[in-house]
Order: C-alpha cells, then sequence, then structure tokens
C-alpha cells in the first residue's frame, strides 16, 4: 500500500498535433483534466503532479473548473500545465522523474496511438508531423519505467486511452521514429499495473458532444466511485467492473471495445476480457504451446513421489530469462497434473497462496533465512507474530486440514549468484522442509521456485573470466545441478530443463493441434505463425520469448477483446 502524499503523476492529454487538419481530437485534454482531478481528491500534492497538454490552456484552473462536477479540490488552484511535446515529455519522464524518490508513479495518457510493424504500441507526441511523427514507444517506456534508473516507484500504474490501429493504415511509406531509452537493471518487487483501452487494430471511440473518451469516462467514474482508503485502488477490480460496463454497453456501440489489464510483478501475467465466442479454444491454451520436455519431466518426477506412502516434500525449480512465462509453466502443470493426481482421493490442490518474494540480496544469510520464514509465515490464515514459523507450524494451518497437498510458490529475481545464494537454497530444501507435522491428514507441501533470470546474470565479466566460469548463469547452473545431486531422504526436487525462447516450429505445431482443429484452415494458420514471428526487413524470427507468443496467441484466439473511442 503506498501514500497519496508519495505519490507522482505524469498526465498528458494531446488533442492538437503539429501535422494538422485530420488530428484532431476531442477528449484528451478534457480526460487528462478529469484525472487531475481525481489525482487532487484523492490527497496526492498538485506539485506531484506533472500535467502535458496540447493546447496548452491560458488559464488551468479554469479548465479543471470546466469539467468539476462540484466544486474544485484544495490545490487545483497551483496545478500547471506545459506543452506536450518530445522535449517536454521526455524531460519529464528522464530528468524531472529521475530526480525525485515516490512510492507510486500514475500516468494517465490520452491521445492518438498506433501499432508498428513490430506489433508495438506508439503514443504521438504533440510535435508530429507527417514528415517526423514523434511518439513514444508504449513498451520501452514501461521496460525504462520499471528499471533500477527508477529505484525510487516501485508501484506504477499507467493507464493509456489511445488507438492501436495498424501504423500502415495511416498512409505513409516512412517508418516510425524510435527515440530509445537507457537500459537500467531489472529491480527484484517492482510492480507495474497497464490499463489501456485497444488491442491491436483497433480504435478507442471518443464523444464529441460530452468531450470525453469512452474507456476515460468509465474508467474515472470507477475510480471516483471507489470510497475505500486504500491507495493505489485495487485495478485488477476495476477492470473487472469495467469489463461488464462494457459489456452492457456493447449494443450501444458502433465496434466492439473491451478494455484490458496487464499486470507485472517479476514474472509477466495477463488478464482480458472474453468475447465467448464458440468454436476457438479458450485463452488458456495459449500456455499449451511448447514446455513440453518441462511438463513431461514434471511429471515423472511428481506422480511416483505423490503415490509413495512417506510424505516427503516435493520441490521444482523453474529457471530461465525473463519473458519466458514461468508463471504459466507453472499455472499449467498445477491444474494438468497436481490437480488430476488428487482428484481420485477427494482432497484438492490449493492454488498457489500468493506468489511470495524470495528474500532481498545484500544481506547477511541467517537474515535471509529469517526473511523467508516470515514471507512463509504471512502466507497462512493465521500470521500472528508468535506463530510457528517452521515447516510443522506452517502444515499445520487450520485453512490447510483437508487438502492433500498445499502449493507453496516463490518468485525469485536472480541478478548475480554468489556462495550464499547457494547456501540459502539448500538450507531452504534440505533442513527447513525436514520435519513434516505427525498428524497423516496434515497436507503434503509441493514448493515451486521461479528463478527468472535478470539480464546480468548472462553477462560476462572479467573476475568470471579469471575464474574460468564464464557468467553467474554458469555458476547458477552448476550450483542447481549440486543441490539435485546431494538430495537426501527430506525434500525431494527436480531442476526443470532451462526455460528457452519458442521456435518457429514449435507454434506451427499448436496451430496444428489446436487452431486448426477448431477454428482455421491450414492455409489461415501458417500466415499466422508468420506474422507472429515476422521481423524488420521481411526477414522471420527464429525464436521468440513464451510471454510474447503466448500473448500473441491468446489475441488471435480472442481478437476483440481491447478498444478505444473515437
Amino acid at each position: 500500500m503506498a501514500s497519496p502524499a508519495r505519490t507522482y503523476a505524469l498526465v498528458v492529454g494531446i488533442a492538437e498535433y503539429d501535422a494538422g487538419a485530420g488530428w484532431e481530437l476531442y477528449a484528451p485534454v478534457a480526460d487528462a483534466a478529469r484525472a487531475v482531478l481525481w489525482l487532487l481528491r484523492r490527497g496526492v500534492p498538485p506539485e506531484q503532479i506533472l500535467l502535458f497538454l496540447s493546447p496548452v490552456p491560458p488559464d488551468v484552473t479554469a479548465l479543471l473548473a470546466s469539467v468539476a462536477e462540484g466544486p474544485l479540490p484544495a490545490g487545483a488552484d497551483r496545478v500547471q500545465a506545459s506543452l506536450a511535446d518530445h522535449a517536454g515529455v521526455d524531460g519529464a519522464v528522464r530528468r524531472t522523474l529521475k530526480s525525485v524518490a515516490g512510492e507510486l508513479l500514475v500516468v494517465f495518457w490520452g491521445g492518438h496511438g498506433a501499432v508498428d510493424q513490430e506489433r508495438q504500441q506508439r503514443l504521438f507526441l504533440a510535435d508530429a508531423t507527417l514528415d517526423d511523427r514523434r511518439n513514444v514507444d508504449l513498451e520501452r517506456l514501461l521496460l525504462f519505467l520499471r528499471s533500477s534508473y527508477f529505484a525510487g516507484f516501485p508501484q506504477q500504474l499507467v493507464c493509456v486511452d489511445a488507438c492501436a490501429s495498424r501504423f500502415d493504415d495511416r498512409s505513409s511509406e516512412m517508418r516510425l521514429p524510435t527515440d530509445a531509452f537507457p537500459d537500467g537493471k531489472d529491480v527484484p518487487g517492482r510492480k507495474q499495473i497497464l490499463l489501456r483501452a485497444a488491442s491491436r487494430g483497433q480504435v478507442a471511440l471518443e464523444s464529441k458532444r460530452q468531450k470525453k473518451g469512452l474507456f476515460s469516462r468509465e474508467l474515472l467514474a470507477q475510480l471516483d466511485a471507489d470510497t475505500s482508503e486504500v491507495w493505489p485502488p485495487d485495478m485488477r477490480a476495476v477492470a473487472t467492473r469495467l469489463k461488464t460496463r462494457f459489456a452492457e454497453l456493447a449494443q450501444e456501440l458502433p465496434v466492439e471495445q473491451l478494455p484490458t489489464l496487464w499486470t507485472y510483478e517479476d514474472d509477466d501475467g495477463t488478464i482480458r476480457g472474453s468475447t465467448g465466442r464458440t468454436g476457438r479454444p479458450g485463452r488458456d491454451a495459449a500456455r499449451l504451446v511448447d514446455r513440453v520436455v518441462q511438463t513431461r519431466a514434471f511429471q515423472k518426477f511428481i506422480t511416483p513421489g505423490i503415490s509413495a506412502p512417506e510424505r516427503r516434500p516435493h520441490a521444482i525449480i523453474i529457471y530461465g530469462n525473463r519473458n519466458e512465462a514461468h508463471q504459466s509453466l507453472v499455472e499449467r502443470v498445477v491444474t494438468e497434473c497436481l490437480q488430476k493426481l488428487v482428484a481420485p482421493s477427494g482432497g484438492g490442490v490449493l492454488p498457489p497462496l500468493q506468489s511470495l518474494d524470495w528474500p532481498s540480496e545484500g544481506t547477511d544469510l541467517e537474515d535471509r533465512k529469517d526473511q523467508l520464514k516470515e514471507k512463509l509465515k504471512r502466507a497462512g490464515s493465521s500470521p500472528e507474530d508468535n506463530s510457528d514459523a517452521s515447516a510443522v507450524g506452517l502444515l499445520s494451518d487450520p485453512s490447510l486440514q483437508g487438502h492433500k497437498l498445499v502449493v507453496f510458490h516463490h518468485a525469485w529475481t536472480v541478478a548475480s549468484w554468489t556462495e550464499v545464494d547457494e547456501r540459502l537454497l539448500a538450507w531452504y530444501l534440505d533442513e527447513f522442509w525436514t520435519a513434516l507435522p505427525a498428524d497423516q491428514q496434515a497436507p503434503r507441501p509441493v514448493i515451486f521456485l521461479k528463478m527468472i533470470c535478470a539480464d546480468e546474470l548472462s553477462r560476462v565479466q572479467l573476475g568470471s573470466l579469471l575464474r574460468l566460469s564464464l557468467t553467474p548463469k554458469h555458476r547458477l547452473r552448476a550450483s542447481l545441478e549440486r543441490l539435485t545431486a546431494s538430495a537426501g531422504a527430506s525434500c525431494r526436487r527436480i531442476v526443470l530443463d532451462e526455460l528457452q525462447p519458442v521456435p518457429f516450429s514449435a507454434v506451427v505445431t499448436w496451430f496444428y493441434d489446436i487452431a486448426v482443429a477448431k477454428w482455421l484452415s491450414d492455409a489461415e494458420a501458417n500466415q499466422a505463425a508468420e506474422r507472429i514471428f515476422a521481423g524488420p526487413g521481411g526477414r522471420r524470427y527464429d525464436c521468440l520469448p513464451m510471454s510474447k507468443i503466448e500473448q500473441e496467441l491468446a489475441d488471435l484466439i480472442e481478437p476483440r477483446t481491447e478498444q478505444r473511442v473515437s
């Protein structure tokens, strides 16, 4: 939970562009003003709201008053606005926000958008012209904001009301210019939520009469109706209510529109609306592409172990680079394997209680052990300070009784690998889980450890070369091999094969196994696979990250799950 007093906001509303006639919009400036009023009412200081508009009104207070339904909140007269051009917005992102520290960063953006040849959404700036369409690459911006460059903002909420039609449709033969951001390092524990109004190939609607974007109108209505003191609001709940609201509006709209929520929390995840189409597989079918080696290895490991009379814990280590969809593999094996294993006995597998962050680096071994026990204790239903944080105490939790298995789910963003890391993992598997409750009715633990390898783990360092160990990832692999080989009679464990990018052939196989049988012809399936792997200059990528593949396939299954109001 963050504090409004420690919240900063970047609010952008662009209704006029240097490109001139044909680029005008009616809603973004007024929507930005309404977003500012909501922030002020929730207690965000006006000096911490960076407002960028086009056109810039001569009197910002008068603009706020013109859209306010009731008296202006305190501080409205101190809000200032600047032009939403490249210099202004870029300076706010790279310099102003970098120089401050807060608990939450909120971004509201309204204006024109498009999807480029690489299928990335671009947000156009006020000084975009027909010859130089200056823009912000949304994907790069999100990556930039959650990097170590912005160490002062552990939580981020981004709301985008912009079209996502293809740039090719804008009758231009030029590629969109790209202004790259500096690369920062991955930051463990960073949380980022993106709520946007349009999916690829679609427009977002706006009302000329009301001067409101449909998405912004409904979003702000939900936010204004939230009277809880929780900050920031529960955006998952907001997204669910928006989905219901847009379903009610469906008959009145010229095109289908449903907002979508994307969340980042050390591992990628998506929550999408459903159109309920018949004949298509569900969106979860996108998880079935590739990962056959890991799934089979898990089944071979878990089946005899769970059936054995001795009640040993089981640990599954899943490692690979970021964006390889560690979480979807956990969901897949829990659903396909664990649930089926225990169903005949009448006991259900609990879903992962929650994703428990691994103890942070930079502290000594004993402190990290204490952190880990505290996180496990707080995941239970009775996390009193004096509760037993041992394995026996955790599994004796009354809320877990009646289940044959219970899942503990850890997320570890690995930015380096040291001897202390190996010793902590060895202690957790070999000592912490040694003793289980004597009560045969207590559940048996299944521990998933997602090791999400940051980019720097694969970089060669001079010291590593001198030790002939090449990269930290090589040391990680060696440690995992030792931990597997030294497994005693306590915790059974397996290290699944490293998660790798998905090859083109695996996606083609997915199409023929799932898509062709459901709703696509052979020719359409081949064309769809080619589009997903299409790269610049007409070449085709050999492999792509699993998270991108899953998103592409999920969007293909239900292509109209997002939109903007025009």
